[in-house]
């Protein structure tokens, strides 16, 4: 599409939606054949002269971005503007890739859910991350 950018994955994460769209149990399979990974973190190698509503493009080619779309596993992607952000100052690859899609639900989870407060200690913490990957 005209108005996507091309982006370079050095860095990707895993969550929860990944692993059941694998196993083919997620509720929005793509169509065959397709790439595993919603999210990722890269530079943009590629972006649209123009987009389609007439709007200057924000990033530039060089730009460091994370941001989500299906096949976060390749080494290329195509998405959209809305789906990318810049990388935020003295973060790198690895810390960036989960943020679009797994921080926000780590934090709904154990915010919002679980009901974690400031103060609760790191044993809490230790106990949710162990609980975690005891389930995987």
């Amino acid at each position: 599409m005209s108005d996507e950018y091309l982006i370079r994955i050095h860095a990707t994460a895993t969550n929860f939606f990944d692993l059941l769209q694998i196993r083919g149990k997620y509720q929005h399979q793509p169509p065959l054949p397709w790439v595993a990974g919603a999210e990722f973190s890269g530079v943009v190698v590629k972006a649209p002269a123009l987009l389609d509503d007439g709007r200057t493009p924000k990033f530039k080619v060089g730009d460091k971005v994370f941001g989500s779309g299906q096949g976060g596993y390749a080494t290329l992607i195509c998405t959209t503007e809305e789906r990318i952000k810049i990388i935020p100052k003295g973060w790198d690859f690895f810390d960036a890739a989960g943020l679009f899609v797994t921080a926000p639900t780590s934090y709904a989870a154990l915010v919002t859910r679980a009901g974690i407060k400031k103060g609760m200690g790191p044993s809490f913490a230790f106990d949710v991350m162990c609980h975690a990957n005891l389930r995987m």
